[in-house]
Formats: structure tokens, sequence, C-alpha cells
């Protein structure tokens, strides 16, 4: 692939996906057309730009994610006249170690925004969800005893109510080496634990409190964001992009008031844990992982900054008898970012909502304005301003504990 795509090609695909774009449509051959509409547009344009099966037309819009990859990846060496080794974009699981990435991924999500730009507003009517307001909302520091008692010894003072914080520590792995041999021939499959220095957070929960004046219980969809605190009183649109979905859970409510709690490390974006080689040589825990898909839960926070970084945490409730694809089924495991195997994405609603589009006031005469104008016009939603906190002086474990902290670790993930 490195020496048949050239730089020259890619600007070729992207200029005919951005006039795709601008246009409406994509091209399937010379006769028909595929159009980006509001219903089916997305699907058809990450199709087309993954170069998958559902892609329009490969032979005109051609790989441009992928390539893009690969290209990065195998920079040092295009043709592979030097036997270098690709870098690490060239590979799924490596890729978000190289800066590059981010750099990539933000050039590809930003011909996705320009296709939303052309997308219909949204009206903010549209978002409420009649009967069902939010009248509280908040998240709570929830340190184990270890945590604790870092805290202590860092002197560092722990509000516990809308603060997040951040950490380095050292996370723990097992190597094996299963290509060495001893002397007498057989395999040696010997293993050496290593060590990698790596943000994490202290464990903290989402607290909503929700009421329902409907006569009927309802199915509700909670969805949950983080965003960085922009200037005061600047426009919502100008931020829109900037909001990162946390979390997205079913909650079944009866008439009434009803408080819900929800750890972090249920987050519907997170990667649950996946077998170890420990695990199926001793039949300990799952022998069979799922897809490998989502989030560490370890980076599900920023890092945020030693003097405090300022944001708002927002959540929506909105309506799953309509949203969901199956009422009867949630978002478990890592559906927010992977979907579900063999199904439909659970969610009706595009990725992002609804902060997917410009939103627009009740008349449709200019965009709602700041975060709390639209707050206030729907109220089945609620926003709180939090702070993040880097902990530069976090005492950092340099030696393991017989595997303690990594169990503790695999623990939190699994919810236990």
């Amino acid at each position: 692939v490195p020496n048949t795509i050239s730089l020259d090609d890619m600007k070729r695909y992207k200029d005919r996906i951005s006039s795709a774009i601008a246009v409406g449509f994509l091209y399937k051959d010379a006769q028909n057309k595929v159009m980006l509409d509001l219903k089916d547009g997305m699907n058809h344009l990450g199709n087309t730009m993954q170069a998958n099966q559902g892609s329009v037309n490969k032979t005109l819009y051609g790989n441009l994610h992928n390539n893009g990859h690969v290209i990065l990846g195998r920079i040092n060496d295009p043709s592979g006249m030097y036997k270098i080794p690709p870098g690490p974009m060239n590979y799924d699981q490596a890729a978000p170690r190289d800066p590059v990435f981010f750099r990539w991924h933000k050039f590809i999500d930003n011909l996705f925004e320009e296709h939303r730009s052309n997308l219909p507003y949204q009206n903010v009517q549209d978002l409420v969800f009649d009967g069902i307001s939010i009248e509280s909302f908040s998240v709570k520091l929830e340190p184990s005893e270890e945590d604790k008692e870092k805290l202590e010894k860092s002197k560092v003072f722990s509000e516990t109510e809308n603060h997040f914080y951040t950490h380095m520590e050292n996370k723990w792995y097992k190597i094996y080496n299963s290509n060495a041999t001893d002397e007498g021939g057989d395999s040696d499959y010997s293993s050496a634990s290593v060590s990698q220095k790596a943000l994490n957070h202290i464990p903290f929960s989402y607290e909503i409190k929700v009421k329902n004046d409907n006569k009927h219980e309802q199915n509700i969809v909670f969805r949950i964001f983080l965003a960085p605190e922009i200037d005061e009183g600047g426009p919502l649109d100008h931020s829109r992009t900037m909001f990162v979905e946390l979390d997205k859970f079913v909650v079944s409510v009866k008439k009434g008031t009803k408080t819900i709690k929800r750890q972090d490390n249920q987050s519907s974006v997170i990667l649950h844990p996946q077998p170890t080689v420990e695990d199926i040589a001793t039949k300990d825990g799952p022998l069979r992982g799922d897809c490998m898909c989502g989030w560490p839960l370890n980076l599900l926070v920023p890092r945020g900054t030693a003097a405090g970084m300022r944001g708002n945490i927002y959540v929506m409730a909105s309506d799953w008898n309509k949203d969901g694809q199956d009422p009867y089924s949630g978002m478990e495991g890592s559906a927010s970012y992977c979907g579900k195997q063999g199904a439909k994405y659970p969610d009706k609603r595009p990725m992002g909502f609804p902060f997917d589009r410009l939103v627009v006031n009740r008349d449709g005469s200019s965009p709602v304005g700041t975060l709390g104008e639209f707050v206030e016009a729907v109220p089945n939603s609620f926003s709180e301003k939090v702070t993040i906190t880097f902990l530069d002086k976090w005492p950092i474990q340099e030696k393991r504990e017989d595997g303690k902290r990594a169990s503790r670790q695999r623990d939190r993930q699994k919810g236990e």
C-alpha cells in the first residue's frame, strides 16, 4: 500500500469527499447519486471514508482514513527500501501513542463537521422531554482507602463534590518470552513484570435527581458530557464540538422523584476487562473477551492542571422508547463508542447528540446562546461547573506489591 498510494491520490480523494459534502450527495456511479441527508447521510459518508463494504464508491473516493494511517506510519521509509519497521500509526492498537494520531483524526473529524453544518438545525423545542425535569446533578468523589492515605500524605485538600482529581501511577503488566528456548530446546514461557507510568483518576460517581410528572413510568436515557469552560457568555455553538461523552445509560423512572447514582467504572464508553494469559491458564474469570473496543477507564477524565482546570459537566434525559433501537435493551458494555456486534447501533440519535448540530431557539430565528440558556430552555437537562486538578505530588509506587495493585485496577474495571 505505501508505494502505491501517493499524496496526490490522497488530495484527490479528500477534494472529492469535500465536494460531495458541499453538494449533498455521493456518486454511486455516473447515473446514480446517494444523498447525504439527515437520516442516512452520516452512515454513507462514514462508510465511504472508511472504505468498508458500505462504501458508496471505493474507486472514486478511495480509502482516505486508513491510508492516512499507513502513510504516516511508514513516513520514514515509504517504499520499504531500508526495511525500517512502520511506526505506531500503522497499527490500530498502537496508533494513539503517536501524537500525529490526534492531528489526523482532527482532520477527519473536520470533514464530518462540514457535513453536519449542512444538515438542518435542531430546534430547542424538539429536545424537550415533556413531564421530565432534572432537579440536580453532581459528581461525588469516592476515593479508595489507598487513595485517602495518599491524599493525606500529599497534603491535598480534597473537595468531594464536582471536583475531579487525576494523577500519575505505575501500571504493571506481565510479558511472556514465548519465542525463547532453553538449552534443551524446549520453549521457555517465562514471564517478567514491567511497569509504565500512566494517567489515572480518583474514582467518582454521578448523582442525578430526576422528576417524572407523567402518569406512567418513563424509560429514560441519560447522556453525560464533559467540556472545558469557555469564556463567560460565549455562544454554545463555539464550544459544541468540545463536549465529550462520558457515559450513556438507561433507567426506568416511575411517577415522582428519583435519585440515580452511577459509578465511573460503569461507563458505556470504556473498554471493559479482557482475559489475560493467567485467566486462560487458570480458567479464572472470562475466557473470551468482547470486541476489544472502548476507551481506557484510566483515561476517562482529562489530565487537567495543577492549578485546577475549569469545565462544565452536562446531562440530558431523553425518551429511550423513541431513541432506542430496542427500548428493552440499554447501552451495556462499551456500546457508546463501539455499538453492539451483529446489531444496529443501539441509539437512533446521532453520536454526540444533542451537540452534534447547531441548536436554534423555538422560533428558529437564531442559535441558542450560552450553555446556561440551553439548560433553561431544556428542563430535562442540567449543567454544573467542575474543576479538574492534576495531583503532581501524588506518590508513585515504584515496586510491585505481588500483583495487588494490578488486581485492584481490574476489580475496579469489573465494577466489583
